[in-house]
């Protein structure tokens, strides 16, 4: 077996290849037009009783993914996020693969609002969660918006090695971006983030892992910020 320069990249990195399979964005996005072509009142006429059947399942299956999507910045919300972080982990269960996860938050966010006031803060959001998209990028991890200004990634089939990796990355990406932050003593717009990884079994439980991550990402926050923590598992 020769895997393709892809998967020899994610082998490397500690990231077992995946299908892309499930896209979130593309779901909720369907359920956008979706759902103006309901509301203008749009019918197609063309389509066999049998058919609307199904395209009513699917519509009803494209709004509930929308209903877990975060509006401000296209990435899954808190519910999303615990309904994903639940799945991906009965399935590590059930096939002895590794969880990771990254928790982020953003450094003296309060900061940068009362510098540049609201509107310039949601922009400053919008731009974070697309270079943690941009990083955390195969099909299979969710990028999740879960706080005011705290993201997660959530990555089936990585160790603890890819996780840290993956976390870098996205602090390489905001250090290339170079975000004016005149709220901050960095002067540029900085992360914070705890990470995690385990194989975990029918004995453990994802809220504690959950837990443990956090008081990674309160580490890095409390050790002076613009850093990675790695979360102690017990």
């Amino acid at each position: 077996f020769t895997p393709h320069s892809g998967e020899r990249r994610c082998l490397s990195s500690g990231r077992i290849p995946l299908s892309t399979g499930y896209s979130w964005r593309a779901c909720a996005g369907r359920a956008r037009r979706h759902g103006n072509s309901l509301r203008r009142g749009a019918v197609d006429r063309r389509v066999a009783p049998g058919k609307h059947v199904f395209e009513g399942l699917k519509l009803r299956l494209q709004m509930d993914a929308l209903s877990k999507t975060d509006a401000l910045t296209d990435l899954a919300n808190r519910r999303g996020f615990d309904e994903w972080l639940d799945d991906v982990w009965q399935n590590a269960v059930r096939s002895s693969q590794p969880v990771g996860l990254i928790l982020i938050d953003i450094d003296f966010f309060k900061e940068y609002n009362d510098h540049y006031g609201h509107p310039k803060g949601g922009e400053a959001l919008i731009r974070v969660a697309q270079l943690i998209r941009d990083v955390a990028s195969r099909g299979t991890d969710l990028c999740a918006r879960i706080g005011g200004e705290e993201f997660a990634v959530v990555m089936a089939a990585t160790d603890l090695d890819g996780s840290v990796r993956i976390a870098r990355d996205i602090t390489a990406a905001i250090h290339g971006a170079a975000l004016e932050h005149g709220g901050s003593p960095q002067g540029k717009l900085t992360l914070s983030m705890g990470v995690s990884s385990c194989i975990p079994t029918q004995q453990d439980a994802s809220h504690a892992f959950l837990e443990s991550t956090d008081q990674a990402l309160y580490a890095a926050k409390h050790n002076g910020r613009d850093r990675v923590e790695v979360a102690e598992l017990a």
